[in-house]
Order: structure tokens, then sequence, then C-alpha cells
């Protein structure tokens, strides 16, 4: 993926323009699957799906909208986050804001105005939440090879994060205990759990081979998480969608090859020495797998 910025590059959306033929390995996900695959250095004919704010069903949206640009027996990367499970049909893009935006995005819409299709085109590509451009301008600065912020700011950063998951989710990372599981948690799962192993079957439907690929994260944030957070809210539905789909797992989450705060912009999103060291690793070990 071509991390080349300006002031009129839809950060996230404007690959799509140039999406190539007979894609070999497709990575989709969420914003931080955007800036985790970079398959421009090595031998494969790869494409990274991965926009803002895109949850399982805009994925789905997406392979459907592409399938004739993805080649049979294409590897389709599935990334995982915690906490992914939690952010389904209440998450900041829902089933039907996915659809609205793809109409726009990807083709007309009779019922948006000229001005309501530009919003919809800018604004997620140039804003995080309540960010503004110089937010773009911030992310192009943190995208060095080297992380410079001080261990407070990095912790600063990691509370702010998962704060942030918290507001959205109803649930607490770092004070995880048995009563934190409600039964709108587990039918938020349940509905994720189910989002996922739609894309597995859309994916086997056509040929493609899903592989479901969890997201590395610095030392500093994951020492902040509770391991019983990540059993009960992420590992778990993992292992649930495994023993339906009977589908192959990476799982990077927690690898030390990728703890080093210096792979990363700030606590989770890789930066470009990262980027191309995870793929690397992905492209390898996916290899290694599929042709024991």
């Amino acid at each position: 993926m071509n991390m080349i910025q300006g002031w009129n590059y839809n950060y996230f959306t404007d690959k799509f323009k140039y999406i190539p033929e007979k894609i070999h390995a497709v990575c989709i996900g969420t914003t931080q699957a955007h800036f985790a695959f970079d398959f421009s250095i090595y031998d494969v004919q790869g494409f990274n799906m991965a926009v803002w704010l895109n949850y399982f069903t805009y994925s789905k949206l997406l392979l459907e909208k592409y399938k004739n640009k993805i080649a049979d027996q294409a590897v389709i990367f599935i990334t995982l986050q915690y906490p992914i499970f939690l952010c389904d049909k209440n998450s900041s893009l829902t089933i039907d804001n996915a659809l609205q935006y793809s109409k726009i995005l990807f083709g007309k819409d009779p019922e948006a105005s000229f001005m309501k299709q530009c919003i919809y085109r800018i604004l997620p590509d140039c804003c995080f939440s309540q960010e503004n451009f110089s937010g773009i301008r911030n992310i192009e600065s943190r995208n060095k090879k080297v992380n410079h912020y001080k261990i407070w700011e990095l912790e600063q950063m990691t509370e702010s994060v998962i704060n942030a998951w918290e507001k959205e989710t109803n649930c607490n990372a770092f004070k995880y205990h048995l009563g934190s599981i409600t039964r709108y948690h587990q039918t938020k799962m349940q509905n994720s759990i189910n989002d996922v192993v739609e894309i597995i079957n859309l994916c086997r439907k056509n040929q493609w081979i899903p592989v479901l690929t969890a997201l590395p994260f610095s030392k500093i944030m994951n020492d902040r998480i509770s391991e019983k957070f990540k059993k009960y809210y992420f590992y778990q539905c993992i292992e649930k969608i495994v023993e339906k789909t009977n589908c192959l797992w990476l799982d990077y989450s927690w690898d030390k090859r990728l703890e080093d705060i210096n792979y990363y912009m700030d606590v989770w999103w890789l930066n470009e020495r990262g980027r191309k060291r995870f793929t690397g690793i992905v492209l390898e070990e996916y290899e290694r797998f599929s042709n024991p």
C-alpha cells in the first residue's frame, strides 16, 4: 500500500482507484490493519483493503464489490484485534452506514446530495473521530522508522486508547472481572462471530483461502490489558470461529518479534518499518502452513 499523502489525497480510499487485477493476497480490516500490511516490497500481487472504521459488515461489502479483481486461490487475511468482537452492530459504522457509504463511495446514490457525497468521501479519509487535517500531518510525521515518544507519552496514549475502547464497547480492558461479561456483550460477540463466519463462507464460495490474522500490539500496550479480557473477549471468540469453520489462524497479538516500540507510530499502529516487517512474517508463515 502506497503511504504517499497530500491535502487532496483520500488517505484510506483513494487506493481503490488503483486496485490491480488478479490479486493474490488481500488484507481486510479496520484502521489498525490499514497500517499493518504493505505488500510493495514482496513478490506477491497484494492489496490492502482495510479502511477507516471498517468493521466486518463493510469488509464483506468490499470483498463482494471487488471480487472480480481477486484471483482464484487468493489468500484473504481477515484481521482481528481486541476489542473488535465488541464492535459489531453498535459500532461507529453499522451495516446501514456501510451500505450507504458504499453507494456513495463506489456508485451513484440518487438520495445523496452532491454536498453529502463530498462529505462522505472526505471526512472518513481525512479525520479520525474529531481530528482535522492536522491529524493527517501528525500521522505522516509519526510514520518514521523510529518511535520518538517518551515513556510517559506512550503510557498516556495507551490510557487514551483503552478508555476510548470502553466508551465504544462499555467494557474496561484494564479492569476486567468475571462480572464484566453481560448479556449485552455476549450478544455483540456472537453477532461478530457470525459476521466473521459469513466472510469465511464468502471466501470459500469464491475459491479464496481465508486466514484469520490477529494483529500485533506493542509490549507497552499489551502489558496494560488484562489477560482475562483478552481470553474472554478475544481468544475465545476466535476459537469458536475456528471450531465452526476450521479456518487457519495466525496469531501475532503478542508476538515478541513485533513488540518493539520502534515498530509503531504510537502504541498499536505499525509504522513504515513495522508494516514491512510484519507483512514479511505473515507471508512467510502462511507459505509454511499452506505448504508443509
